[in-house]
C-alpha cells in the first residue's frame, strides 16, 4: 500500500520540544526515538533528504522512513524549516534561561530531576516550582510502577476479546 508521501526539498529538519520529551521519556529505543535521538546528535539542524532520512531512522524501505516522518509530524514531534538553526553555543547555567519560555505556549516552564528537586524554571514562583517538581516526581514514579501493568492487563483484554 503506498500513500504517495512527498518529501519536501531546501528542509532543515529538527524535533520539537515535544518530541525531545518523547524521546527521552522512556528507555525503549523505538524508530521515532531513534530519529529523533539522531537529529539532536547535530549542531545544526540536517538538511531533509530521502538518505538522511532513511539513516537516521533505520528504516529498511523509502516508505517505511516517510511514513515515520508523517507520523512524527502529525504528533508535533518534528518540524521542517527553510533556514537551519544552530544549537546555542555555551553551559547549560547560561543557555537554559533563554530555552524555557520556549518550550511552552504559555512561556511557563519547569525542569526538574526525577527525585522531585527543581533544576531551573521561567514563569512560576520558587515555592509553586519546588511543589510541581516533587509533584512530578511522584507522577513519574508511579507511571513507572503501573506501565507493565497496564501492558499487561490490555493484553489479557484482548486475548479475552473484551
Amino acid at each position: 500500500m503506498s500513500n504517495n508521501y512527498v518529501l519536501h526539498k531546501n528542509l532543515y529538519i529538527r524535533p520539537t520540544p515535544s518530541g525531545a520529551f518523547y524521546a527521552v521519556s522512556s528507555s525503549k529505543l523505538d524508530p521515532t526515538r531513534k530519529l529523533i535521538f539522531s537529529l539532536l546528535r547535530y549542531e545544526e539542524n540536517p538538511a531533509l533528504t530521502l538518505p538522511g532520512l532513511l539513516r537516521w531512522s533505520g528504516s529498511e524501505t523509502e516508505e517505511e522512513a516517510l511514513e515515520l516522518l508523517h507520523r512524527a509530524q502529525q504528533l508535533g514531534w518534528m518540524a521542517a524549516g527553510k533556514i537551519p538553526e544552530k544549537q546555542p553555543a555555551g553551559t547549560v547555567e547560561k543557555v537554559l534561561p533563554k530555552l524555557l519560555p520556549h518550550l511552552s505556549d504559555t512561556g511557563k516552564a519547569l525542569l526538574a530531576d526525577d527525585h522531585g528537586f527543581y533544576l531551573a524554571s521561567h514563569g512560576y514562583p520558587h515555592e509553586t516550582a519546588e511543589e510541581l517538581s516533587a509533584l512530578s516526581a511522584d507522577l513519574a514514579s508511579l507511571y513507572g510502577r503501573h506501565e507493565g501493568f497496564s501492558k499487561i492487563t490490555w493484553a489479557n483484554r484482548f486475548r479475552r476479546g473484551g
